[in-house]
């Protein structure tokens, strides 16, 4: 009753607490405004270039991030709350084709390999190999953590598909830090929301399966990483690219901080702005003045296991009295055992 009459006759509702909120809005610095007209900008961007994936043979656009980790197993027992587990890994790629619009989550547990650019650029890679996408132009959009998605890694990957002729021409641009709201995004709250459901997960299966049904219309495609993980820091040396920090001009290039959108569309250079603006001039870097290599990354070393620490694998251990079957299949997926030896 009280409700129905604050919602009807006042006009008025009732919020919820907000939670990952911008830093720089919650500050309130005499900066904000600039900020959020970047941030207005950076979206209506997105939107636009989400549009002409869905109308556009020619064009493809991803948004690609990490979800935050889900700890493997999940307990509702009290005890496991004070216990270290073992953590789940998702990369989530949205990809928006005229043809298809579905996410397509990338899986591993944290045995297996870390969070680094050579994991974001490694599950690229496989993405690009195994998903038919033929488009000439890629408009790829991600946050702007620097050591997973920008940064000269990510961005030799980019040089590499150019040089390979998978694009004619890539674009990879970056919204305003604090105000993301890309389609991955939205793809991993209706994971979460799924997640909710269950009281305990035991295993990587059933998190595999929450996943791909966390979706109904477009159901999402989930892959298991395994041994596909390689050093894509050794790409940059086989590509013959340098670290260059000016542009063509002579002009320090603010990498990290300032750059908005990238576009690659000839081996060897890149372009950028430090806004969404199409009114920008664009300036350039040189990266190489050698040709396009018709390098194969399968040349690249695969990546050695991650070894978890003996505490870790002694509080997972006494998860095994929580529920022994169950945690054990834990332990052997990832040859805990071994480890201690």
């Amino acid at each position: 009753m009280y409700r129905d009459i604050f919602n009807k006759h006042f006009n008025l509702g009732f919020g919820s607490p907000k939670s990952d909120t911008c830093s720089v809005c919650d500050a309130g610095s005499v900066h904000v405004e600039a900020h959020k007209q970047r941030a207005d900008q950076a979206f209506c961007a997105m939107n636009h270039d989400r549009t002409l994936a869905a109308e556009d043979d020619d064009i493809a656009y991803i948004t690609f991030d990490m979800q935050k980790t889900l700890p493997l197993p999940k307990l509702s027992t009290s005890i496991a709350f004070y216990l270290r587990q073992l953590w789940l890994y998702n990369l989530g790629i949205h990809l928006v084709t005229k043809s298809d619009n579905r996410a397509y989550f990338n899986i591993w547990t944290e045995d297996i390999a870390g969070r680094g650019s050579d994991e974001i650029g490694s599950i690229l890679l496989a993405f690009f190999d195994a998903v038919p996408i033929t488009a000439s132009r890629l408009v790829a959009w991600s946050d702007s953590c620097a050591g997973q998605n920008k940064n000269f890694y990510i961005l030799c990957i980019w040089q590499y598909l150019i040089a390979q002729r998978k694009f004619q021409m890539i674009e990879h641009k970056f919204p305003e830090s604090g105000h993301s709201y890309m389609d991955s995004d939205r793809d991993f709250a209706k994971i979460e929301k799924s997640v909710r459901k269950y009281q305990n997960i035991y295993t990587v299966d059933d998190y595999h399966t929450i996943l791909a049904q966390s979706q109904t219309k477009h159901a999402p495609q989930v892959t298991r990483v395994g041994n596909s993980i390689v050093s894509v820091k050794d790409l940059p040396k086989i590509l013959g690219l340098r670290h260059v920090h000016v542009d063509t001009e002579g002009n320090k290039v603010a990498f990290r901080d300032s750059v908005r959108w990238i576009r690659i569309s000839s081996f060897g250079q890149y372009q950028f702005k430090t806004t969404h603006s199409q009114d920008e001039d664009w300036k350039t870097v040189i990266l190489s003045q050698n040709e396009a290599s018709q390098t194969d990354v399968s040349i690249l070393q695969k990546k050695q296991h991650h070894s978890l620490n003996a505490a870790k694998i002694a509080d997972i251990k006494k998860q095994v009295t929580i529920h022994s079957t169950s945690v054990q299949s834990i332990l052997r997926s990832c040859n805990i055992g071994e480890q201690q030896q």
